[in-house]
């Protein structure tokens, strides 16, 4: 099958290239794809007033219909790609957020986030899971090259266990 270009049929009536700011965000395979989906829709359109009917449509009523269809699914398309931008980009910052926490956890020594592993939030260790005074003194020293030297061992589990950004305020408030 022949490729066909749809844009020299119609030129920019859609918004394609118009040189909006949303649009330069765009690839230029979204820009290519909005225009192919805004012709398609408009071609639909006119096929649609070409039919019988019981009132005549003048060619004038055609034209209207079919550039109102396809400045509409321009429209859609473009908030459609926009709104796949901005969901990659809560996706990128989320995982660069989760790494940051990761990072934050082994630094501190601590095991694998709970959340992280199961999905879900795990209760904090009480009783006999939670080190006694003796225990903490017998903890071996934090080397001279630590950073938080000055957390004790509970201190950098509870702490461990936040997420970064709250983790950090804490660190700042016991220093």
């Amino acid at each position: 099958m022949a490729d066909f270009d749809f844009g020299g049929l119609l030129g920019n009536a859609f918004g394609a290239n118009s040189g909006s700011e949303i649009e330069k965000l765009l690839t230029a395979q979204q820009r290519q794809k909005l225009g192919t989906q805004s012709a398609l829709s408009a071609a639909a359109a006119l096929l649609q007033a070409g039919g019988r009917g019981p009132q005549r449509v003048s060619l004038g009523q055609a034209l209207g219909s079919a550039l109102q269809a396809g400045q509409g699914a321009y429209e859609r398309g473009t908030s459609g790609a926009i709104n796949e931008l901005m969901l990659g980009q809560k996706l990128k910052e989320m995982q660069a957020e989760a790494a940051g926490n990761e990072s934050w956890r082994r630094l501190l020594g601590g095991a694998p986030s709970p959340v992280a592993a199961t999905g879900a939030a795990q209760p904090m260790p009480t009783g006999a899971a939670v080190p006694t005074a003796e225990q903490e003194m017998a903890a071996p020293a934090p080397t001279a090259a630590d950073q938080l030297a000055f957390l004790n061992p509970v201190q950098r589990a509870l702490i461990a266990n936040m997420p970064r950004k709250e983790g950090m305020s804490e660190v700042l408030n016991v220093a």
